[in-house]
């Protein structure tokens, strides 16, 4: 089954964070997948650009692996190739004022240690 391209499906959101240097990306349009919203925090400003396409690349790899043989779940931890760096999804707290927030799944992307210790933290916080 042919997945649809997310960025013609979905839109992409930034904000500041507070009086920082930071931003907040959100996706707006995976739920309509079936799939949970995706969200970086914590953002550099000079960096917004490479997050978002960041974002659209993970919201495509989800899709693509969702109903799958090895669908991509919360708490999961994957290595972005090529780099020595990878990303962790993990399930969102709600700012105070995302009332819809417990209504809509949305998992913060996260990064990991570089230097290969990304995979011994996902490999321990699994086994936990």
């Amino acid at each position: 089954m042919k997945r649809p391209r997310i960025e013609d499906v979905i839109d992409l959101y930034a904000a500041p964070e507070g009086d920082t240097e930071k931003a907040w990306i959100s996706t707006d349009g995976m739920e309509a997948l079936g799939l949970p919203e995706l969200e970086m925090r914590e953002v550099p400003i000079i960096l917004v650009e490479e997050a978002a396409a960041l974002m659209v690349a993970l919201g495509q790899l989800i899709s693509n692996r969702r109903g799958g043989r090895s669908p991509i779940c919360a708490g999961e931890t994957i290595r972005i190739e090529g780099m020595d760096a990878g990303v962790r999804f993990q399930e969102a707290e709600p700012f105070e004022s995302d009332r819809d927030h417990d209504q809509i799944p949305v998992w913060e992307v996260r990064g990991v240690p570089p230097d290969g210790a990304w995979l011994k933290e996902a490999v321990d916080d699994d086994h936990r």
